[in-house]
């Protein structure tokens, strides 16, 4: 048994010494080459598919392409930049979904990578490498949309110019942070804002930690850097919703409080929050087990600093600088989920949960023997190599016909109820054999796939009309005069409308002149898993009476 342990420490070290003798891009490329091959499954396999969501964002992309505005011709709630982006693809390989995949495999392999250099700054390579593949397995596919990812990958390209900055603090680092920060305000801008006043003041406190003092002439370049970045935000978003009412920006800008989602106070949603992690951790043998390791760390860590009565355990860099700057980053990115309860926007922070979590380890293992590093790298190898299995076994379990969508330039297999995406082929097929080609129907609260399976455009700029998008009694009645002087004489009505919280009930706190004109005009031609109501897309679809029909009253 010694003799084994003798061998494999000794295997572990030749490991080690084979990474190390690796340059930092050589590593980067194989970082990125892992991402690509484990998300590769995606291509035949999505993560969820509804006709909001991934299906509506189909639709918002091919717009694009005809040369349409967002905001303008359409109220998108998210920043233009991934629209443009994939929409390149769409350009270039098809009008099709696995365009869009294809572009998500490549974001997300090169900013593994970059990753990978983040992590490098503030650990071995090896332990960057590591952190690196576990962020990779354990970062799940965004499954509301195709935009959502990007800005995370521009938030770990803010991370790796933080923390360039602090292991070497040079003007192009924060050149760097400048531009990818202004990239990410047009990806979302509300994170956009969060990160521009996080990125400078981590900046401030390397610069106290390194000066010991504010230094005048710094202070003056963050705050041009604030000035100069919130001005392009503010030139650019102006052009494009340059022409509509106040009330249709806050629409596409759901930040406001009339138009966030959910709302509630921060203290409420803080407890929300406290309450959420603690139901996670209590019911995932994982999170226990990671909470155990970071507890652990964290003990050791504080223990050896008091001991040695010291802030460094490695001489490149000070522990409390390098834990304070990604746990500003790791708060920050849950502001959404803060002000929104909605559980998936906690998805942003997982890029700083990880690399705060591996730093933790990193640090311990430098100030532990030989045999604890060992155990530790074992330990990590098998819990990803687990994983990655997991994840395979997961989207393999849905390579089944029930599961199998196939309608223009949607072909793959998705993980959502085979319920649900018979409704969305029976209702396109619909459309698409019942309604006339050169006629155009309204898809109602926020059902763009539709317009995207049947090759129609909408008969209006008010793509949502949840609860949420707050649409105003006037919207109400410029949509109903639209509908009127285009002849549209088809709605396709999802359940969705009824089901309340930020979707709002139809009829009773959300579009009620709309109501009283959809039920005064239209009658029920067809439907499609409307029943229970629960079930996501259940759909009805209504025809205009003829003007006899509207002279007899409603029942």
């Amino acid at each position: 048994m010694p003799q084994f342990l003798s061998k494999l420490s000794n295997y572990f070290t030749q490991v080690c010494n084979n990474i190390y003798s690796l340059s930092s891009f050589q590593i980067f490329i194989i970082c990125a080459l892992i991402s690509f091959v484990i998300n590769l499954p995606t291509l035949t396999v999505q993560h969820t598919l509804h006709t909001d969501g991934v299906g509506g964002d189909l639709f918002f992309i091919e717009a694009i392409t005809r040369g349409e505005l967002p905001y303008r011709d359409f109220n998108w709630i998210y920043g233009p930049v991934m629209l443009y982006y994939n929409a390149f693809f769409f350009k270039v390989i098809g009008h099709n979904i696995h365009s869009l995949i294809w572009a998500k495999l490549l974001l997300n392999a090169f900013f593994a990578g970059v990753f990978f250099l983040a992590a490098r700054k503030i650990m071995p390579a090896l332990t960057a490498f590591l952190a690196t593949v576990t962020f990779i397995v354990f970062m799940p596919d965004f499954q509301h949309n195709f935009s959502h990812y990007g800005g995370v990958c521009i938030e770990i390209g803010i991370l790796w110019a933080v923390l360039s900055y602090h292991s070497n603090a040079r003007n192009k680092h924060l050149l760097w942070a400048a531009l990818l920060v202004l990239l990410l305000g047009f990806i979302k801008i509300n994170f956009g804002i969060m990160f521009l006043g996080g990125s400078i003041l981590c900046f401030i406190l390397c610069d106290l930690f390194r000066d010991k003092r504010l230094v005048p002439a710094r202070l003056l370049l963050y705050g041009a850097a604030l000035l100069i970045i919130c001005f392009l935000w503010i030139i650019t978003y102006y052009l494009f919703v340059r022409g509509l009412s106040l009330e249709e920006i806050k629409q596409c800008f759901p930040i406001f409080p009339d138009n966030c989602y959910y709302g509630g106070s921060f203290s409420q949603n803080l407890i929300s929050c406290i309450n959420l992690a603690k139901t996670e951790i209590s019911s995932n043998h994982f999170y226990q087990l990671i909470l155990i390791i970071a507890t652990i760390c964290i003990l050791r860590i504080l223990f050896h600093l008091t001991w040695n009565h010291t802030c460094v355990i490695n001489s490149q860099r000070n522990f409390f600088l390098s834990i304070s700057i990604l746990l500003i980053l790791s708060t920050i990115t849950l502001h959404e989920y803060f002000k929104a309860r909605i559980d998936y926007q906690a998805f942003w922070g997982i890029p700083f949960f990880t690399i705060t979590i591996a730093y933790l380890v990193s640090e311990t293992c430098l100030i532990s023997n030989r045999a604890i590093q060992l155990i530790a790298t074992l330990a990590c190898i098998t819990i990803i190599s687990c994983h990655a299995y997991q994840n395979w076994k997961f989207l393999d379990g849905f390579k089944k016909q029930e599961y199998y969508f196939a309608y223009k330039g949607v072909d793959i297999y998705t993980t959502v109820n085979p319920t649900d995406i018979k409704t969305m082929q029976e209702t396109a097929d619909f459309i698409n054999t019942k309604i006339p080609k050169d006629e155009l129907f309204l898809a109602f609260p926020n059902e763009p796939f539709y317009y995207f399976l049947t090759d129609r455009k909408s008969p209006s700029r008010l793509i949502y009309m949840i609860g949420a998008t707050n649409v105003t009694p006037k919207q109400q009645e410029d949509l109903i005069n639209n509908m009127e002087r285009q002849h549209v004489d088809y709605i396709v009505l999802n359940n969705i409308c009824y089901f309340g919280n930020m979707w709002g009930v139809f009829g009773e706190n959300n579009c009620l002149i709309l109501y009283k004109y959809f039920k005064e005009n239209f009658e029920e031609i067809a439907q499609f898993n409307n029943h229970p109501i629960q079930y996501w897309n259940g759909t009805k679809i209504f025809k205009k009476k003829t003007p006899a029909q509207c002279l007899v009253k409603n029942p």
